[in-house]
Protein backbone atom coordinates (compact mmCIF):
# COMPACT_ATOMS: atom_id res chain seq x y z
CA UNK A 1 0.00 0.00 0.00
CA UNK A 2 0.96 3.51 -0.81
CA UNK A 3 -0.08 6.65 0.96
CA UNK A 4 0.21 10.02 -0.61
CA UNK A 5 0.45 13.11 1.01
CA UNK A 6 -0.21 16.26 -0.99
CA UNK A 7 0.96 19.07 1.00
CA UNK A 8 1.52 22.75 -0.59
CA UNK A 9 4.20 24.02 -1.99
CA UNK A 10 5.96 25.93 0.61
CA UNK A 11 8.10 29.10 -0.23
CA UNK A 12 11.59 29.54 1.26
CA UNK A 13 11.95 31.93 3.50
CA UNK A 14 13.39 35.22 1.98
CA UNK A 15 16.67 36.51 3.69
CA UNK A 16 15.76 39.80 5.94
CA UNK A 17 16.44 43.05 4.57
CA UNK A 18 19.42 44.99 5.11
CA UNK A 19 17.97 48.12 6.72
CA UNK A 20 19.31 50.64 4.19
CA UNK A 21 16.76 48.18 2.00
CA UNK A 22 13.93 48.80 4.49
CA UNK A 23 14.52 52.61 4.19
CA UNK A 24 14.46 52.30 0.53
CA UNK A 25 11.31 50.44 0.80
CA UNK A 26 10.09 53.37 3.31
CA UNK A 27 10.76 56.62 1.31
CA UNK A 28 9.99 54.51 -2.31
CA UNK A 29 7.93 51.70 -1.93
CA UNK A 30 10.32 49.37 -2.90
CA UNK A 31 12.92 47.47 -1.90
CA UNK A 32 15.65 49.30 -4.17
CA UNK A 33 16.87 52.04 -6.12
CA UNK A 34 16.64 52.45 -9.65
CA UNK A 35 19.56 54.57 -11.79
CA UNK A 36 16.62 57.23 -12.41
CA UNK A 37 15.98 57.23 -8.59
CA UNK A 38 19.61 58.09 -7.81
CA UNK A 39 20.82 60.45 -10.96
CA UNK A 40 17.31 62.53 -9.61
CA UNK A 41 19.00 62.35 -5.64
CA UNK A 42 22.17 63.73 -7.49
CA UNK A 43 20.33 66.47 -9.83
CA UNK A 44 17.39 67.54 -7.78
CA UNK A 45 16.93 66.27 -3.74
CA UNK A 46 13.54 69.10 -3.49
CA UNK A 47 12.13 66.51 -6.21
CA UNK A 48 12.81 63.31 -4.57
CA UNK A 49 11.04 64.38 -1.26
CA UNK A 50 7.85 65.78 -3.78
CA UNK A 51 7.67 62.68 -5.35
CA UNK A 52 8.57 59.71 -2.84
CA UNK A 53 8.30 61.49 0.89
CA UNK A 54 5.85 64.03 0.38
CA UNK A 55 3.83 61.85 -1.99
CA UNK A 56 2.74 65.23 -4.04
CA UNK A 57 1.12 64.49 -7.17
CA UNK A 58 2.62 65.36 -10.91
CA UNK A 59 0.96 68.49 -12.48
CA UNK A 60 1.39 67.10 -15.40
CA UNK A 61 3.02 63.69 -17.52
CA UNK A 62 4.84 64.64 -20.73
CA UNK A 63 3.60 62.90 -23.59
CA UNK A 64 7.42 62.20 -24.75
CA UNK A 65 6.84 59.34 -21.72
CA UNK A 66 3.66 58.05 -23.10
CA UNK A 67 5.02 57.79 -26.50
CA UNK A 68 8.35 56.60 -25.47
CA UNK A 69 6.99 53.64 -23.34
CA UNK A 70 4.64 52.49 -26.04
CA UNK A 71 7.29 52.51 -28.65
CA UNK A 72 8.87 50.27 -25.99
CA UNK A 73 6.19 47.72 -26.14
CA UNK A 74 6.09 47.44 -29.85
CA UNK A 75 9.79 47.10 -30.08
CA UNK A 76 9.72 44.62 -27.21
CA UNK A 77 6.94 42.39 -28.40
CA UNK A 78 9.13 42.49 -31.88
CA UNK A 79 12.43 41.08 -29.81
CA UNK A 80 9.80 38.35 -27.75
CA UNK A 81 8.78 37.21 -31.00
CA UNK A 82 11.91 36.61 -32.67
CA UNK A 83 13.60 35.08 -29.64
CA UNK A 84 10.83 32.35 -30.17
CA UNK A 85 11.93 32.20 -33.67
CA UNK A 86 8.78 33.83 -35.02
CA UNK A 87 8.24 36.81 -36.98
CA UNK A 88 5.79 39.91 -36.11
CA UNK A 89 3.86 42.46 -38.91
CA UNK A 90 3.92 45.94 -38.85
CA UNK A 91 0.00 46.05 -37.91
CA UNK A 92 0.93 43.76 -35.06
CA UNK A 93 3.63 46.27 -33.84
CA UNK A 94 1.84 48.94 -34.35
CA UNK A 95 -1.15 47.40 -32.34
CA UNK A 96 1.00 46.75 -29.30
CA UNK A 97 1.82 50.38 -29.58
CA UNK A 98 -1.56 51.62 -29.09
CA UNK A 99 -2.48 48.82 -26.34
CA UNK A 100 0.65 50.28 -24.28
CA UNK A 101 -0.60 54.33 -25.47
CA UNK A 102 -3.95 53.48 -23.66
CA UNK A 103 -2.96 51.68 -20.99
CA UNK A 104 -0.55 54.78 -20.23
CA UNK A 105 -2.92 57.37 -20.40
CA UNK A 106 -5.35 55.08 -18.29
CA UNK A 107 -2.63 54.62 -15.65
CA UNK A 108 -1.82 58.61 -15.65
CA UNK A 109 -5.52 59.11 -13.85
CA UNK A 110 -7.76 61.49 -15.12
CA UNK A 111 -7.05 63.81 -12.66
CA UNK A 112 -3.42 64.31 -14.25
CA UNK A 113 -3.60 65.63 -17.84
CA UNK A 114 -0.85 64.47 -20.77
CA UNK A 115 1.48 67.53 -21.57
CA UNK A 116 1.63 67.59 -25.71
CA UNK A 117 4.63 69.71 -27.36
CA UNK A 118 3.66 72.09 -29.75
CA UNK A 119 1.86 70.43 -32.60
CA UNK A 120 1.76 67.62 -31.37
CA UNK A 121 -1.60 65.38 -30.36
CA UNK A 122 -2.90 61.79 -30.03
CA UNK A 123 -3.10 61.54 -33.90
CA UNK A 124 0.28 63.47 -35.04
CA UNK A 125 2.43 61.09 -32.69
CA UNK A 126 0.77 58.07 -34.01
CA UNK A 127 1.21 58.64 -37.01
CA UNK A 128 4.47 59.10 -36.13
CA UNK A 129 4.47 55.65 -34.61
CA UNK A 130 3.60 54.87 -37.71
CA UNK A 131 6.69 55.72 -39.40
CA UNK A 132 8.92 54.90 -37.01
CA UNK A 133 7.64 51.23 -36.65
CA UNK A 134 7.80 50.82 -40.39
CA UNK A 135 11.27 52.24 -40.84
CA UNK A 136 12.38 49.68 -38.24
CA UNK A 137 11.11 47.01 -39.59
CA UNK A 138 13.17 47.83 -42.68
CA UNK A 139 16.38 48.86 -40.74
CA UNK A 140 19.32 46.48 -40.16
CA UNK A 141 18.74 46.70 -36.20
CA UNK A 142 15.04 44.48 -36.83
CA UNK A 143 16.93 41.69 -37.43
CA UNK A 144 20.33 41.58 -35.47
CA UNK A 145 23.23 39.18 -36.69
CA UNK A 146 23.89 36.08 -33.93
CA UNK A 147 21.38 35.23 -31.17
CA UNK A 148 18.72 36.64 -29.34
CA UNK A 149 19.32 35.62 -25.72
CA UNK A 150 17.43 37.96 -23.49
CA UNK A 151 15.71 40.97 -24.13
CA UNK A 152 15.35 42.57 -20.96
CA UNK A 153 17.51 41.45 -18.03
CA UNK A 154 17.40 42.75 -14.21
CA UNK A 155 20.34 43.09 -12.38
CA UNK A 156 20.59 44.11 -8.65
CA UNK A 157 24.17 45.40 -7.36
CA UNK A 158 24.73 45.89 -3.70
CA UNK A 159 27.19 48.99 -4.26
CA UNK A 160 28.25 49.48 -0.54
CA UNK A 161 26.72 47.99 3.01
CA UNK A 162 25.02 50.82 4.05
CA UNK A 163 23.47 51.81 0.65
CA UNK A 164 19.70 50.26 -0.79
CA UNK A 165 20.55 47.90 -4.08
CA UNK A 166 20.77 49.13 -7.22
CA UNK A 167 18.23 48.00 -9.74
CA UNK A 168 19.34 48.31 -13.37
CA UNK A 169 17.50 46.75 -16.56
CA UNK A 170 19.28 46.39 -19.13
CA UNK A 171 17.57 45.83 -22.96
CA UNK A 172 18.30 43.87 -25.96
Amino acid sequence: MILTVNRPAVKPASPPLRPPNRLAEQITGRTYISHSQLSLMRSCPRKVAFTYVEKAPADFIPVSLIFGGSIHSALELHYRVKLEGLSVTHGALLSAYHDAWRRQKTQSGKDIPVRFNKGDNDDTLHALADRMLGAFLNSPLANPKGTIIGIEEQLTVMLDLELPDLLAKVDL
